[in-house]
């Protein structure tokens, strides 16, 4: 570990994130949020789900949630999910599949070391993988359904126009928590999903109801 308060902060105790009912006839949406932790966007993203009850998934970077703990264990409490996004953003394929998993690993032991839970997903950075990395991983490899380009336009009425033209019952949708554009544009898409009567889910939970 590099950040010795990690192995203070936790000291042995797990992060119970209770299961909850689903409607499964009701419209669903897995929001995630790429690159972080970022302190104060996470967090406003957190209390903009706590609003409406929803979830979503955190694909967080090993180094950041090192540095970032605190925020880290925040979306845990939540019942949000944690995911892997990889340990600084690195593209995986230019590694040794050795390397790769070993890169893997070491955002998993981090995320254990701090919430007590253990890791499910991996979205690779820039979405590459290759077939010896997929198969080498006991982790799911998550793409998305609707890309709002957050990353690219930096502009919040942008992203919710973006998010709100491709955005269906059971979609993926991909943001970036490090972007302070994105955090008011979400505030909006979770009150205004939420009024026509969307759930908000991890990527998890989706597979599990929609049976993807």
């Amino acid at each position: 570990m590099k950040n010795e308060n990690i192995k203070t902060l936790l000291k042995g105790d797990r992060i119970e994130i209770p299961k909850r009912e689903i409607d499964p006839n009701k419209p669903m949406v897995a929001f995630t949020f790429d690159d972080g932790p970022s302190v104060g966007n996470t967090e406003r993203i957190l209390a903009a789900l706590d609003k409406v009850g929803g979830r979503a998934t955190f694909f967080q970077l090993g180094y950041l949630m090192e540095k970032y703990p605190e925020t880290v264990q925040a979306v845990a409490k939540q019942g949000s999910e944690i995911a892997n996004h990889s340990y600084d953003h690195d593209w995986l394929t230019e590694k040794s599949l050795e390397d790769a998993k070993a890169d893997i690993s070491s955002v998993n032991d981090i995320a254990f070391s701090i919430t007590g839970n253990e890791i499910l997903l991996l979205r690779p950075p820039y979405g590459a993988f290759n077939t010896a990395i997929k198969e080498g991983i006991t982790e799911r490899v998550v793409m998305w359904d609707v890309d709002t380009r957050d990353w690219e336009s930096r502009n919040t009425q942008s992203i919710i126009e973006m998010t709100k033209k491709y955005t269906y019952d059971g979609a993926i949708v991909l943001f970036h928590d490090i972007h302070s554009a994105t955090i008011p544009a979400v505030e909006e898409l979770i009150e205004y999903y939420d009024s026509l009567g969307y759930q908000f889910v991890t990527v998890s939970e989706l597979y599990e109801i929609k049976g993807r």
